[in-house]
């Protein structure tokens, strides 16, 4: 059950990561007069690949400690 839902909850952020990437990237119909200005792309790029590879790094630890 620890390995299910560790796998789950980890698997969701990854998910998470890309949909915040995909929204910076294709943001569909303009929102209006947006008070702050958006982060660069290539920031948030980075930062949410990073987070991914350590989420992922976390699962595969997850999967070989078998607890």
């Amino acid at each position: 059950m620890v390995l299910f839902t560790g796998t789950t909850l980890l698997g969701f952020a990854v998910f998470c990561f890309a949909a915040g990437v995909w929204r910076q990237v294709a943001p569909g119909p303009d929102d209006p007069a947006p008070q702050v200005k958006r982060l660069p792309t290539w920031v948030l790029l980075v930062v949410n690949l990073a987070l991914s590879l350590a989420a992922l790094a976390a699962m595969i630890e997850i999967w070989v400690s078998g607890t």
